[in-house]
């Protein structure tokens, strides 16, 4: 028997571990103006149970390469801006030190729609964080009364979602750098698992998620506000 039985099934992850400051995230779309996708329009398919318990055996792999990287994971997991920023540093972008405000906008409601994707997902299939399977096999990084904990269900990862989402947001813009974005993305949703926080499998729900975002964000008959979107896009200084 190993330490992670293979065959162990999903687990949920429990109503009173929920961070107030999440409550109510998948009902919090931005302004009609604003909006740049619609839910009904996306898809995403629920975990699969055959795959958990080799998730687990992976993770138990993975937490023993943390303190080559914990300072990193760490700054990745303070916020949504820091989680896209090794994607947006591809490309030069540091929004923050810029004198326009056209990226800074763009950026603030890329996430406005992102959000409430990733948590209406995250309400829909309420899969538990690894440690709410494995216990404390796992040693997660971010446990009680971390600041970072992560109070919310597992799938899709919020910060694999977002680091794509931008990924392949700046690939439209800069076709020539779409591997090393991509790159990026990856690396910023695999520092999340080798962190204890999240499975592979909600990584790749946050890869397939992000591009259909973007997609729809992009396309006339799915954006409700595409005219604005096209013209927001166009006034975005490459330079």
């Amino acid at each position: 028997m190993t330490l992670v039985d293979i065959e162990s099934p999903l687990c949920d992850f429990p109503k009173e571990d929920w961070d107030p400051r999440f409550d109510g995230a998948d009902k919090e779309w931005p302004a009609a103006k604003d909006v740049f996708l619609n839910l009904i329009d996306l898809s995403l398919p629920a975990p699969s149970e055959l795959a958990h318990g080799h998730e687990h055996l992976r993770l138990m792999h993975l937490k023993h390469f943390r303190s080559v990287v914990r300072d990193t994971i760490r700054k990745q997991a303070q916020s949504p801006h820091h989680a896209i920023q090794p994607v947006l540093d591809v490309v030069g972008l540091h929004i923050d030190k810029r004198p326009d405000l056209d990226w800074k906008e763009m950026r603030r409601l890329i996430i406005a729609n992102v959000t409430p994707v990733i948590f209406s997902y995250k309400v829909k299939f309420n899969r538990g964080r690894p440690w709410n399977c494995l216990g404390p096999a796992l040693d997660a990084m971010f446990q009680r009364p971390d600041a970072l904990y992560p109070g919310h269900p597992s799938y899709p990862s919020g910060h694999a979602t977002l680091a794509y989402t931008f990924a392949y947001f700046l690939a439209r813009l800069f076709p020539n750098a779409t591997l090393a974005l991509m790159t990026e993305a990856a690396g910023v949703a695999f520092n999340r698992e080798v962190a204890g926080v999240h499975f592979a499998s909600d990584s790749e729900a946050g890869r397939l998620l992000a591009k259909q975002m973007v997609e729809a964000m992009f396309d006339a008959k799915l954006n409700p506000n595409h005219g604005d979107f096209t013209a927001a896009v166009n006034a975005l200084k490459l330079s």
